[in-house]
């Protein structure tokens, strides 16, 4: 999947056309985390699409929307998980627009299944729907190897709640360490 996201990537840049900084009002990246607290889910994939609203004496206010899959290393019990995590990003350029840091806050959605597996057919089967909310907060940079291409590296901290259909809640923090490859057009 990751060989798939980078060639996407890659392939973007050759028809995306150079353009001044001032003109980039979209950008598309693709980020894998190194980390990730919650057990027993793998380091999520995470796209991001953004789009430039407002120049604000220098800093660039965009919205944006970040999809992540989620791997279970614990099925057939936990199902993948898929999150949105629409959110809004204030950015500086820097290094004659080489490079930009940014922040963003918004908020998070996902939603996976348990079950649980019956022990010698006596117990019985559970299944359960959960799903998280809450909010998150990021700081990142990015570095433009090409006019349109960039690296981005990012921490994007997660303040959230697990609540299963009975309204058992768990703590769904989270830390997610990423990097990632992007175009902006």
């Amino acid at each position: 999947m990751k060989k798939v996201l980078l060639l996407i990537t890659l392939l973007a840049t050759l028809f995306a056309s150079a353009q001044s900084a001032g003109d980039k009002k979209f950008t598309v990246s693709a980020n894998y985390s190194f980390t990730n607290d919650i057990k027993p889910f793998l380091q999520p994939i995470s796209v991001t699409a953004s789009y430039n609203v407002l120049d604000f004496n220098g800093i660039d206010l965009s919205t944006g929307l970040r999809a992540f899959y989620v791997r279970s290393d614990a099925k057939p019990n936990y199902s993948d998980k898929f999150a949105l995590n629409p959110h809004f990003i204030a950015s500086k350029s820097l290094l004659d627009d080489k490079m930009a840091v940014y922040g963003s806050v918004g908020y998070y959605y996902d939603t996976f299944n348990f079950e649980t597996t019956p022990l010698f057919n006596i117990d019985p089967m559970i299944k359960r729907k959960l799903s998280t909310h809450g909010a998150t907060a990021s700081l990142g940079g990015r570095y433009f190897v090409l006019p349109n291409l960039f690296f981005d590296a990012n921490a994007t901290f997660i303040f959230a709640n697990t609540k299963s259909e009975n309204n058992v809640k768990l703590d769904a923090n989270n830390t997610l360490l990423q990097l990632g490859i992007g175009v902006a057009f």
